[in-house]
């Protein structure tokens, strides 16, 4: 597998991984380098299906990329600061989503809102978001709504939400007009709620819910 020290080092420290290929020149690294993304395969294999060895470096590298910035996502600094078994719990819950999506339309079958039976189109939407769960709250499926395009963007943009009955919030941050474009109205409701979902909501209505008072 090829090397590209500058971002593989980020990805292996992400990954708990006490290794680095900077400057390490050897037959001996380059074989623990390898090592650490077959352990990376078998890792995605629990999750998912057909995973090749290529497959797992790609994800090592595009896990490498979204930290090529100077700046650390703060979630990515809470992540650092985890001991080994709760980075596991959560590089597993990452490594879930689609399990999590899995789950969504198994529960949904269709579009929470509009009725859209089209899955392709259809977006697995955190209702709190990933970033603030903890592990099992990132992979309950009553954490989700299975949601359209347009439906999934302003949702979790924050400019609708939805009451404990279903009933949906439109920010007035969001212009009639776009309202009109997007098919977003005050009619509009969850196809139905869970007593589960209500947490959730809750945590989405206070944290993310744009309610116009800036």
């Amino acid at each position: 597998m090829p090397i590209a020290p500058t971002y593989f080092d980020k990805a292996f420290e992400m990954l708990g991984a006490s290794f680095v290929t900077s400057k390490k020149c050897s037959w001996e690294n380059y074989s623990t380098y390898n090592d650490l993304l077959l352990e990376t395969k078998d890792l995605l294999s629990g999750k998912l299906p057909d995973v090749s060895l290529l497959d797992a470096h790609s994800f090592a590298w595009m896990l490498s990329t979204k930290l090529a910035g100077k700046t650390e996502p703060s979630e990515v600094t809470k992540y650092k600061a985890l001991d080994r078994k709760e980075r596991d719990a959560v590089i597993k819950a990452r490594i879930g989503q689609g399990a999590f999506r899995t789950r969504l339309i198994k529960y949904w079958g269709e579009c929470a809102i509009n009725g859209c039976k089209e899955h392709l189109l259809l977006r697995a939407s955190h209702i709190k978001p990933w970033a603030d769960c903890d592990p099992r709250e990132a992979t309950n499926p009553f954490n989700g709504l299975l949601l359209s395009p347009s439906f999934d963007a302003a949702f979790d943009a924050g400019l609708i939400s939805f009451t404990d009955a279903g009933e949906i919030l439109i920010s007035p941050d969001l212009s009639r007009h776009d309202c009109e474009l997007l098919g977003i109205n005050p009619t509009l409701r969850l196809t139905r709620v869970d007593s589960r979902h209500h947490t959730y909501l809750d945590y989405h209505r206070i944290h993310k819910f744009k309610k116009g008072w800036n």
